[in-house]
């Protein structure tokens, strides 16, 4: 924060607002903004929305359901921590993001050597998140279907929110598969989750600017799993443009210069959006770096992505949180369930995996699991 301020000061510049889309970055622009005498979001609302385990302490305060949870600090936390949550559950790093360093657990046993796996992990010198500390947390795991709720405010006011379909994860890491927009979640069930999403988000004490809210929709209803202080990453931004023709980078940069945002949502979508991240199913190399570029030819794909090179080494499963290789995005306007079902489609008819194989009895088919919403009629 020193460091920050010298450098600001030392511009000897008028500053409007300030404000970040990067996680690790929000409490710092918080922290600056206040020492500019700006307003803006509380850096207390930031640093608790940081702390996975104080979100929980906040929600439960306020009335909202939360999951048993129990602060790990050491080792030493992982026997009362079990006995308090209960299995299956889910440890994690309460400073983690994009489902850094999630694991979930069934036994004493499974816990004790998941802590000592993610703890190996948190070095500040691999990634600056873990400069904020290395507190875990143990909490009770949620069924049901996961969902992003995506939302704009004002002055602590929701002016807008909308729901996404997060595809089945990979377990035990939670490594995100896909995601599709508008939801083609019961209409009830989503007004539910955009309330606990709003009120989970004002009482942690915000009121300006884009939050990306985390969810699942259980058997006891929905449940809150995580709230951003900024946009969602990855395909968010043209998810939002695309399906609601709602720029979140403009609201956001107008609404924490206080300039007041009410975004024109249509009736009904203007398309839809569906996206998958490919995950690697193995360890090995990649062969390819052109591999996906014949989906191009079809109009509905608007975006692939290679997130690795040809030649570059990848880790599947056996060996740790499996890597993104690339990234398929595809809009249209027959329906959603056309969208998620095109995609699957590719995935499906896509044969060859482009990674030469470390261990060459590892190697197996993509990984892209369809139990699940949207991919099975709703229960």
């Amino acid at each position: 924060f020193e460091r920050a301020m010298d450098a600001v000061l030392a511009m000897e510049s008028k500053f409007d607002a300030v404000t970040t889309y990067f996680e690790d970055a929000v409490a710092l622009a918080a922290r600056i903004a206040t020492a500019l005498g700006l307003e803006n979001n509380p850096v207390l609302a930031c640093d608790q929305a940081r702390n996975k385990r104080i979100t929980r302490q906040v929600m439960r305060e306020c009335g909202l359901p939360v999951p048993k949870f129990y602060q790990v600090l050491s080792e030493s936390d992982l026997e009362p921590a079990c006995e308090h949550v209960q299995f299956p559950a889910i440890l994690k790093p309460v400073f983690g993001a994009a489902s850094m360093g999630v694991n979930k657990v069934y036994s004493k046993e499974e816990t004790v050597a998941a802590y000592k796996k993610i703890f190996a992990t948190l070095n500040v010198e691999d990634d600056a998140i873990w400069a904020q500390g290395t507190e875990m947390v143990l909490e009770e795991f949620y069924d049901g279907d996961e969902f992003d709720i995506d939302m704009l405010l004002f002055e602590g006011e929701v002016v807008y929110a909308k729901v996404s379909d997060n595809w089945a994860c990979w377990e035990p890491w939670f490594q995100e598969i896909g995601t599709n927009c508008p939801s083609l979640y019961h209409e009830e069930k989503q007004r539910e989750l955009v309330k606990l999403a709003a009120d989970s988000t004002v009482a942690l004490g915000f009121k300006y600017g884009a939050f990306h809210v985390e969810l699942k929709y259980t058997s006891r209803g929905p449940r809150m799993i995580e709230v951003n202080a900024r946009m969602g990453g990855v395909s968010v931004y043209d998810c939002s443009k695309l399906a609601w023709g709602v720029d979140l980078v403009e609201e956001h940069m107008m609404s924490v210069l206080k300039i007041p945002i009410r975004p024109l949502i249509p009736e009904k979508p203007l398309g839809f959006f569906a996206e998958t991240a490919i995950n690697a199913p193995y360890s090995g190399t990649m062969l390819s770096e052109t591999w996906l570029d014949a989906l191009k030819k079809d109009a509905r794909v608007v975006f692939v992505h290679y997130f690795k090179k040809k030649g570059e080494k990848v880790q599947g499963p056996e060996d740790g949180v499996p890597d993104w290789i690339g990234e398929i995005r595809v809009f249209g306007t027959e329906s959603g369930f056309e969208m998620c079902e095109l995609i699957r489609t590719f995935m499906r008819d896509m044969k060859d995996v482009p990674i030469e194989p470390a261990v060459p009895r590892n190697k197996r088919e993509w990984f892209f699991p369809d139990h699940m919403h949207p991919f099975v009629p709703e229960k």
